[in-house]
């Protein structure tokens, strides 16, 4: 169970250095309830991949998120003087709906055109975690995909609007953060919350696990 990681945490630290690949708060924070000290660094990676060339939003996902967490782990030494193994764990959220993803908005127009699409409506929120082993000069990575469906209110224009004003969407996927004051726009989940806060915790945690079992 993923919760047997808070007994392992010092043989982690032990053996592991463990690096978080996000410059999102929101990440950091959910990490954080795992016990494990780590490092922030973030990914040159440019996320630009061709959506249509992926077969459903999950592939989608997982490629953007090894992307990003392939960028750092070629930035990573061979070797530490330590004797421990750097672990680079990465994510990346998508919003789903219809089958056509949906990242974050590039302004207000566009976070309208989501939320409106959103409202009253379910849809799919996909979170691809990558962690990356890297030793000997040589990476081992290790994937899941978190999948939870989101029931949204129904939204009239003037509510869309004081929630665009609120400047709540603009860095996050499908224009609306559940953590705050997005939680309005939300009657109902299935499936993993902090997977739509942007990191589920139990598959990060299982993740890390099979590290300590090699």
């Amino acid at each position: 169970a993923s919760v047997t990681l808070l007994q392992k945490t010092e043989d982690f630290q032990r053996r592991f250095r463990l690096l978080l690949a996000s410059g999102s708060p929101r990440r950091k924070e959910l990490l954080g309830l795992l016990g494990l000290p780590f490092d922030v660094c973030t990914s040159g990676f440019a996320e630009d991949l061709d959506k249509s060339s992926f077969k459903s939003p999950a592939d989608y996902v997982l490629a953007t998120a090894k992307g990003k967490c392939e960028a750092v782990v070629a930035e990573l030494p061979s070797a530490r003087d330590d004797g421990r193994c750097d672990v680079v764990l990465c994510a990346d959220t998508v919003v789903t709906i219809d089958g056509e993803v949906l990242e974050k908005p590039t302004d207000a127009d566009h976070a309208k055109t989501m939320l409106k699409r959103l409202a009253g409506r379910c849809h799919e929120v996909f979170t691809a975690v990558i962690v990356a082993k890297r030793e000997n000069g040589e990476a081992s990575l290790r994937t899941q995909v978190a999948r939870t469906e989101v029931q949204f209110a129904p939204l009239s224009d003037e509510d869309i609007d004081a929630y665009i004003a609120t400047g709540e969407p603009f860095d996050k996927a499908g224009g609306y953060g559940i953590q705050s004051k997005g939680s309005l726009l939300v009657t109902g989940i299935v499936g993993d919350y902090f997977n739509v806060v942007g990191l589920p915790v139990t598959s990060t945690a299982d993740l890390l696990l099979t590290l300590l079992q090699d």
